[in-house]
């Protein structure tokens, strides 16, 4: 009697610590999924011959993915933005300090760059000064890009 009233307590202790550990984070996970859901559908309903007008690159450290469109059609990357995209990745590898966004001006125009402090991922974007006149306007290419890719 006491053996299992003592268990049916352990098991019940089990799931209202379960549910008091998942429940403050379901609501994050609810939203991704509706933002993966939201791209997935987006996938599906792009022109399958339609070209990227992004001009990045992605890795991941965990397992070594790489994609890249850096180089725009007709167009070879300068020096200056390759030595920006190398300044950027030693800026997050050997800082003091967690970044987790860099941006700067090159030739080609700005490079901007995020780095997932948890999940080993950096991703590059670079943008003409055409298409980004002002800092400000980074932001927006960046939030497109993650919205079509990731």
């Amino acid at each position: 009697g006491d053996q299992v009233a003592s268990r049916s307590q352990m098991t019940l202790d089990f799931y209202v610590r379960l549910q008091q550990f998942v429940e403050p984070h379901a609501e994050e996970i609810i939203k991704e999924l509706e933002r993966h859901e939201k791209r997935q559908n987006m996938k599906q309903n792009k022109q399958p011959n339609q070209s990227s007008n992004f001009r990045f690159l992605y890795f991941n450290h965990f397992n070594l993915a790489l994609k890249s469109i850096l180089k725009a059609p007709g167009k070879k990357l300068s020096s200056d933005t390759c030595r920006t995209l190398r300044n950027i990745h030693a800026d997050f590898e050997n800082s003091a300090f967690a970044i987790s966004e860099v941006c700067a001006k090159c030739s080609d125009g700005w490079v901007i760059a995020r780095k997932s402090q948890f999940g080993g991922r950096e991703l590059y974007l670079l943008v003409d000064h055409a298409e980004a006149p002002q800092l400000k306007d980074l932001q927006q290419h960046m939030d497109a890009l993650q919205e079509e890719y990731f």
